[in-house]
């Protein structure tokens, strides 16, 4: 088992809140030179578990309405070709990355379910 696949009851391997809370901060790092989307936003990968990715994505500047997260959190799932989950994040401050671990964290335990 590689460190993208996941327990059957836990995150994905080797990977505790800590780590995760660095791959999002890498993650957010990435976001810089990720390539644009067609409707202009960028995302990159967090971690990978099973059918799942935990995905960071920017909305495109100026697309955000008033008050609304210009990062999110994102879990996809394979299976079902859509976002399952996500999180919006407004600052990359300690309430919203513990948030944004959470959710991860959560769809790693969760992921046969939620696939």
């Amino acid at each position: 088992m590689n460190r993208s696949q996941s327990a059957p009851d836990g995150p994905p391997t080797g990977m505790d809140a800590g780590e995760i809370k660095q791959r999002i901060i890498r993650a957010y790092r990435r976001l810089a030179s990720a390539p644009v989307g067609g409707s202009g936003s960028q995302a990159v990968i967090i971690a990978r578990f099973g059918p799942l990715e935990a995905r960071l994505s920017k909305v495109p500047a100026g697309e955000p309405s008033s008050g609304m997260p210009m990062y999110w959190i994102e879990i996809h799932s394979h299976a079902r070709g859509c976002v399952i989950d996500s999180c919006g994040i407004c600052e990359f401050g300690e309430r919203d990355l513990a948030r944004a671990v959470d959710l991860i964290m959560q769809a790693a335990r969760e992921g046969r379910s939620l696939q």
